[in-house]
């Protein structure tokens, strides 16, 4: 009996250092999941500004090529409304392509961060899976333990009383 106490209790206790670990892992997985996730957002948030600068300095541009183009119609004497029908045809044009571009990255930007969320939620699914298999299995094995050796205690008990009942037969005899 001492020894199957001995070894319930340090069959508890490894349980719960295991029970421990496991807890301590998810917690560091999830962590590393949402440095990564905030890494990739922080990189798509800084693209995605970089590209919006670059779509707005290409529109400057070209609304400076449209007005200078304005001026020199003008300047050439091709008539005021000639040159200015011209700007504003180029100026739609270039608001056009910004509309455009913009559109185009910002959609691209959002996809790629539900994609950067899906993945991270995934990824804390399969670890929360996977904390959630280890525990089950974890119990599974301490209750198989704990009922081995429950059994064994319960059988070696049953053979002394058998040991002893054989002992005081033979005495009798």
């Amino acid at each position: 009996q001492d020894q199957w106490n001995l070894q319930s209790q340090q069959l508890g206790e490894s349980w719960n250092l295991t029970q421990q670990q496991l807890g301590e892992n998810l917690t560091q997985r999830q962590g590393e999941l949402g440095q990564s996730y905030r890494q990739n957002i922080s990189g798509l948030k800084g693209g995605w500004e970089a590209q919006q600068a670059g779509f707005g300095a290409q529109a400057r541009r070209g609304f400076q090529q449209a007005d200078l183009m304005g001026e020199q119609m003008q300047r050439r004497g091709r008539g005021l409304m000639h040159g200015e029908q011209r700007q504003r045809i180029a100026e739609s044009e270039v608001e056009g392509a910004y509309k455009q571009s913009f559109g185009l990255g910002k959609s691209a930007y959002e996809r790629a961060m539900e994609g950067a969320t899906s993945r991270y939620r995934e990824g804390l699914g399969a670890a929360q899976l996977g904390y959630e298999q280890q525990m089950a299995r974890g119990e599974l094995g301490y209750g198989q333990a704990m009922e081995s050796g429950q059994l064994a205690l319960q059988q070696g008990m049953t053979d002394i009383y058998q040991g002893l009942e054989q002992d005081v037969f033979g005495i009798r005899e």
